[in-house]
Order: structure tokens, then C-alpha cells, then sequence
């Protein structure tokens, strides 16, 4: 009966640290690793704004104030097409919910924002772009930080 109990024990431990990890996901990439990546190219607005054109699926989502709520967000297929024509498409689903123009600003020393016409909850923060990743990251005054993945550039 103890070896059981024991084996039984046992098993329960081992299930429940095997969960704990699923319920804290991690963002693809440190905050400290995409400025890092960032700050290797000489951003300036229009560059940035060339280097956002095209498709990019919302990933992950963090907030400053919910860290256990972090998730990863492709269930919700949610995706940012930034056109040249200075329109930005939100399309859920392949539903069009949200059209507006868009530019490129500067925010402070060497760091940019997206200024919207009409603002959207998922694209505030300074913007930070590694290859083909791309963070509105808002946390420092207390928002979401949102991960973006790259589908397509603008062809």
C-alpha cells in the first residue's frame, strides 16, 4: 500500500510541473533581445515604414499589469496588412474589422510609433522590428506589449 501511495505521489508531481510551463507561455523573443536586434540598423521613419509593409499575424500578447494572462494569439487569426498607400487593414477571420491611415513618427530618441488616424488597441508603443518580428511594446508605461510575425511583405 505505501509503495502505492508513493508511485502514486510520484506521478502527481510529475503531472503537475509537466503543466506549469503551458500556463506561462514566454514571448518568442526577450523584450531585451528585440531592442537588441532592433538597435543593429539605423532606423529612421522612412525606413521603418518600408520595413512594416506588407502582412503580419498577431502572435503574443503580454500586459504590465497581467503577466500570468500572456498568450499566444494565432488561434484568434488576427492579421495587419500595412499598404504603401499609407492604409492599414485589421483583418479577423478574413473579415476586414478595421481600415485606417497610418505613417510612422517619431516618439523619442532613435525610437518610432505607428500614428493612426483612428487608434487600435493592438498597435501602441514604440515599435521595435527584428527580421521578420515585429513589437508594439507598451509595457513601459504600463500597457500590452504585442508580437507580430511576418506573413508577406507588399508585393
Amino acid at each position: 500500500m505505501t509503495r502505492r501511495l508513493l508511485l502514486f505521489s510520484l506521478l502527481l508531481t510529475i503531472a503537475l510541473f509537466s503543466c506549469e510551463k503551458q500556463n506561462n507561455p514566454q514571448p518568442p523573443l526577450s523584450l531585451e533581445d528585440m531592442h537588441s536586434c532592433h538597435q543593429k540598423k539605423d532606423w529612421h521613419a522612412e525606413l521603418l515604414r518600408d520595413s512594416l509593409l506588407g502582412e503580419w499575424r498577431w502572435l503574443y500578447t503580454q500586459n504590465f499589469w497581467a503577466p500570468e494572462a500572456a498568450h499566444y494569439t494565432t488561434n484568434q487569426e488576427v492579421f495587419i496588412s500595412f499598404r504603401p498607400d499609407s492604409l492599414l487593414h485589421i483583418v479577423v477571420r478574413e473579415d476586414t474589422l478595421h481600415t485606417t491611415k497610418w505613417q510612422v513618427s517619431l516618439r523619442r530618441t532613435n525610437m518610432y510609433q505607428l500614428v493612426l488616424e483612428e487608434p487600435h488597441q493592438y498597435l501602441h508603443g514604440d515599435i521595435v522590428l527584428c527580421e521578420d518580428l515585429l513589437l508594439f511594446n507598451n509595457s513601459y508605461v504600463d500597457g500590452s506589449d504585442n508580437f507580430f510575425e511576418r506573413v508577406q511583405p507588399f508585393s
